[in-house]
């Protein structure tokens, strides 16, 4: 027994000789290696490029944190996408597109597409207590929010970070105290917005009881915050703009020196932070703009390109194939497949009733879960015009997948502001322009109610008040009482000689009846009730000056399938309006009116083509000579001079093309084209007096630039009779009519 016991208790003690050996042979744990991504627009998307290297040399990232565009592609990493689906995924965003709240043209209400086409810029304003007040950013980050969403599906809104594929941290500024804000919890799309709010650009977020923007005021480099997180190692990758690339000598102009003023504040917000990273990876990103995210792959790859400088550094931390294999199992995230929706909920506090949101959405318990349908639905919501955000969530709760959506209300609806500039000049002595203004009272009840007062002061002058009443929960059918005083000047012309200015002043009132036929036509009849004075101001013109009454019947259908109103690449538009003016309904004239105008536009590789046709007939009766038809302008005839000719029967075609020549930068800078067009036609003093041998023949050379103020055109214009002009246009649309 003594035997068997010494020769346990020395095989023991052989074992623990063992185990000491091999463990003082063995590898040490590997360091938890951080990584820190700083704020840089869309510079940023070159963390894309440095994070493919990383796995490249597999490098497993144990913790990640961002500032601004650090974190959105920080926290799609740390959400288990491979770096290759999140370029796929930012590369495949219009973020031009994202950069406009509005849905699509195609999915707006027909009421909201007549808004786009009024001259008014993209950039609204509101009233409160009577005095106009700006909105909280530029745009409010609708569809960046929603796109940021889409990625990220799979996580819950009460998330603790720590539980993601990796443990993420999101860096925002609270706009109260100006403190740093380092997100850890709750919503990751809400934190990714959040730590993206560009102040100005953006509006802010609320999250968690703060008001929150971009984290670049106060971190745009979190080394320290990725260090407290618990790395051993901290890798910091900087894409700002290096103070060194300007000097005195190439500061010299405005841009240049507030880029510079922000360069260093940013810079200076993550000094003492840099001091706590291991290694600092500074890919300067030159020639490229804050906003150039139209050009993500370029920037990627660039990214990619600038890391590889740092490769010798980054391979210490490399780990076996097989270590980084299961590395990358661990972290990467699969899909369960497609979930089906069993209820919907609404979380609202606005003045829109929840069966109107509900009434918005096509998506349906029952239905699978559709990542597209939700956000045409969303957008759709998102158009009444009162919203600054609408959000939803989809959870489980009971076992059930509840969809809810989420609206908060601006904090100054429902009174909106547009405003905008429309101007015409020959540059040769006559122009016409108009100063805008609308105010739109939206949802002033249950069916959509909305009061509308426009003012146009210029040579042209007016003031018009509508209201606009949908007649039942779908709002199909309509009503609209209006009033309108307005005061128009045009000249007469003898060949393209101006004769005489003569003056039009009108005041009335009407009212019309309607149907909306679903998102792309519309249909009125109604009636109208005016007071005409006529005044010749100055020279000699063959009509006489006269006051007097009009009241008519009158119907109008119009179609808008276009994707743009100024430069569209897409669809077509119609619109065919009748007057029948009687003496019956107490007015002086007996007249009849009917005028129709189509367009159609379609896109190959860029290139744009596009067939307009107009015409007008007096219905043979005899026109008042304020109410006649008038042809010659910029795109009505160019060659001749702004309503040069004027007549009881017209027609044109007109045949064209242009092409964008210089895409511009999202937002800010504009999109410039160039095209021309083909025209025939000609205005006559009555049908009778129609011929082919009468048509006029004429054509254009155009010069175009889209911009967030609305389009700008310069165009030559020339008939074969022997007229030339030339145009300088802002705010009209392309295709108007």
């Amino acid at each position: 027994m003594t035997r068997f016991t010494s020769l346990l208790w020395g095989c023991l003690i052989a074992l623990l000789i063992n185990g000491f050996v091999m463990a003082q042979g063995s590898d040490p744990e590997r360091p938890k290696i951080g990584v820190a991504l700083s704020g840089g627009s869309a510079r940023g998307l070159a963390h894309i490029g440095f994070l493919r290297l990383l796995e490249e040399l597999r490098i497993p990232v144990d913790y990640i944190g961002g500032t601004s565009m650090g974190s959105i592609i920080g926290g799609l990493y740390a959400s288990g996408m491979s770096p290759d689906e999140i370029a796929v995924s930012v590369a495949g965003m219009d973020w031009g597109d994202l950069f406009d709240d509005r849905p699509p043209r195609h999915h707006r209400s027909f009421r909201r597409k007549q808004d786009d086409k009024c001259g008014f810029i993209a950039q609204e304003l509101g009233i409160k207590g009577f005095m106009p007040i700006a909105p909280r950013g530029l745009v409010s980050g609708q569809k960046l929010a929603l796109a940021l969403r889409f990625t990220n599906l799979h996580t819950p809104d009460d998330l603790n970070f720590d539980d993601l594929n990796i443990p993420f941290r999101a860096v925002a500024t609270d706009l109260e105290t100006g403190e740093m804000v380092v997100l850890s919890k709750g919503s990751l799309v809400h934190a990714l917005r959040a730590s993206m709010s560009i102040p100005a650009l953006f509006g802010p977020v609320h999250h968690q009881g703060r008001i929150l923007v971009d984290g670049g005021m106060v971190r745009n480099l979190p080394a320290d915050v990725v260090k407290d997180m618990g790395a051993d190692i901290v890798i910091a990758v900087d894409v700002g703009v290096p103070l060194e690339n300007l000097n005195s000598e190439n500061i010299n102009s405005l841009g240049e020196v507030l880029g510079q003023s922000t360069n260093i504040f940013i810079n200076h917000t993550s000094q003492e932070a840099l001091k706590k990273a291991d290694l600092v990876v500074k890919m300067a990103v030159n020639g490229v703009n804050s906003l150039d995210f139209n050009r993500a792959d370029e920037i990627i790859a660039t990214g990619r390109k600038l890391a590889n400088e740092y490769i010798d550094e980054l391979s210490q931390y490399s780990v076996s194939q097989a270590e980084y294999d299961a590395w990358v199992k661990k972290h990467r995230y699969r899909s369960d497949g497609p979930r089906i929706i069993d209820d919907i909920r609404i979380e609202n506090g606005s003045r829109v009733s929840d069966g109107e949101i509900k009434r918005r959405l096509k998506l349906k318990p029952g239905q699978a879960f559709d990542l597209d349908q939700l956000a045409l639905d969303l957008g759709r919501i998102f158009e009444i015009g009162i919203f600054e955000s609408v959000d939803y969530r989809l959870h489980i709760e009971d076992g059930k997948n509840i969809l809810l959506i989420r609206v908060r209300e601006k904090y100054y609806a429902p009174n909106i502001l547009s405003i905008g500039f429309v101007a015409q000049d020959d540059l040769e002595g006559k122009s016409d322009f108009g100063f805008l203004f609308r105010v739109t009272k939206l949802e002033m009840n249950n069916y959509g109610g909305e009061l509308r007062a426009d003012l146009r002061l210029g040579i042209s002058r007016g003031l018009k008040l509508e209201w606009y009443q949908p007649c039942e929960a779908s709002r199909t059918f309509f009503m609209a009482p209006m009033i309108e005083v307005g005061q128009q000047l045009r000249e007469i012309y003898i060949d393209q000689h101006p004769i005489a200015d003569f003056e039009i002043n009108h005041i009335g009132a009407g009212i019309d009846v309607g149907l909306n036929l679903k998102r792309f036509a519309e249909f009125r009849i109604g009636i109208i009730r005016e007071e005409i004075c006529t005044d010749i101001e100055a020279g000699t013109a063959p009509v006489d000056e006269v006051t007097k009454s009009r009241a008519a019947f009158t119907a109008q259908v119009e179609h808008d399938y276009l994707d743009d109103p100024d430069f569209p690449t897409s669809g077509g538009s119609a619109k065919f309006r009748y007057l029948d003016a009687n003496k019956k309904l107490g007015g002086d004239d007996d007249y009849q009116k009917l005028r129709g105008d189509f367009a159609q536009f379609a896109t190959i590789s860029s290139n744009t083509m596009f067939l307009t046709l107009s015409g007008g007939s007096s219905m043979d009766t005899d026109l008042p000579f304020e109410d006649q038809f008038v042809l010659g302008g910029m795109h009505s005839f160019s060659g001749w001079k702004e309503d040069q000719k004027s007549g009881e029967f017209f027609g044109t075609a007109r045949l064209g093309y242009y092409r964008p020549v210089l895409e511009g930068a999202v937002f800010f800078s504009p999109t410039l084209y160039v095209g021309g067009w083909f025209e025939v036609g000609n205005i006559w003093e009555s049908v009778d007096d129609v011929t082919f041998s009468d048509l006029r023949v004429g054509g254009s050379l155009m010069i175009g630039a889209k911009t967030s103020m609305g389009p700008i055109q310069i165009s030559y214009g020339r008939s074969d009779d022997g007229y030339g002009s030339f145009y300088l246009s802002v705010g009209h649309q392309f295709g108007s009519y």
